[in-house]
């Protein structure tokens, strides 16, 4: 078994550049609602709730109805790989980066370079463009 780059890259550029837009548009909407005081931070912290402690995990978890295949398993294992790969390499990265930064803001700097806040949108993206293999 390989892993096939062509199979899940097959229209890429259009379908991301659609979500990118549409992202766009919701951030656009969101910013108005904030300066029209339709969003207030009581809103926003219950949106922010909302989409962080159900509609994510049930996402994820909705991901996992799928079909087994030995194919889908080596993928996963594919990519694992390659996430642990750039983990490192960004530690490595941010080890040469942020030395000469202040001890008291070294490791905000390193957390900042090896994790990123891709909850959000990165999910969303993720199942328009693959739908739930993407997010397994």
């Amino acid at each position: 078994m390989s892993f096939d780059p062509h199979i899940y890259l097959s229209g890429f550029g259009p379908a991301v550049a659609e979500q990118v837009l549409m992202l766009f548009l919701i951030m656009g909407l969101g910013f108005l609602a904030r300066k029209l005081n339709i969003l207030t931070n009581p809103v926003k912290q219950g949106l922010t709730d909302l989409i962080l402690k159900i509609t994510l995990p049930l996402m994820i978890v909705a991901s996992f109805n799928q079909d087994y295949s030995p194919q889908l398993l080596w993928d996963a294992g594919f990519i694992l790989l390659i996430s642990l790969a750039i983990h490192f390499g960004s530690y490595g990265l941010s080890l040469l980066l942020y030395r000469k930064a202040p001890a008291d803001r070294r490791a905000v700097l390193r957390y900042f370079t090896v994790f990123s806040n891709a909850v959000f949108m990165g999910y969303a993206v993720l199942d328009a463009l693959y739908g739930q293999t993407g997010v397994f």
